[in-house]
Parts: structure tokens; C-alpha cells; sequence
């Protein structure tokens, strides 16, 4: 992505992304999946069969507000 200027304030956004701590302090990229969250037994959420898309996060460099993207 070119510039990216914040909505709420139009300054400047610096790309980033939300980090996920997994077990035996393993460290993921935050993914987006689609539907509806489905309670799992063994895995805590069921996302059998559903694409997932890392999750992009942008940051307003003066007011700090945050603006997330899923890209293909």
C-alpha cells in the first residue's frame, strides 16, 4: 500500500500488525476468519474449512487510531 493518511486526523499511518502469543511463547500474525466464532472442544474455536487472511494494521502516527485490512 502507497500512503496512507489517518481518517480521523489525516497524519500520517504506519503499517504494522497485531501479534498473537501461541504456547511455549511461540509469536503469530493475528489472522481474519470469516462467519461466526464456533466453540470448539479441543482447539478453543472451530475454523475447520475457512480461509484465513492475516490481518494488517495501520496506526495513526499523531492520534494513535488503529484501521485494520485483511488483503488477498
Amino acid at each position: 500500500m502507497n500512503e496512507v493518511k489517518c481518517p480521523k486526523c489525516n497524519s500520517l499511518m504506519e503499517e504494522g500488525f497485531l501479534l498473537d502469543r501461541g504456547t511455549e511463547h511461540i509469536l503469530y500474525q493475528s489472522h481474519w476468519v470469516p462467519g461466526t466464532a464456533e466453540k470448539s472442544f479441543w482447539a478453543g474455536l472451530n475454523i475447520k474449512n475457512r480461509k484465513q487472511k492475516g490481518i494488517v494494521v495501520f496506526r495513526c502516527t499523531d492520534c494513535g487510531f488503529l484501521e485494520f485490512y485483511a488483503p488477498e
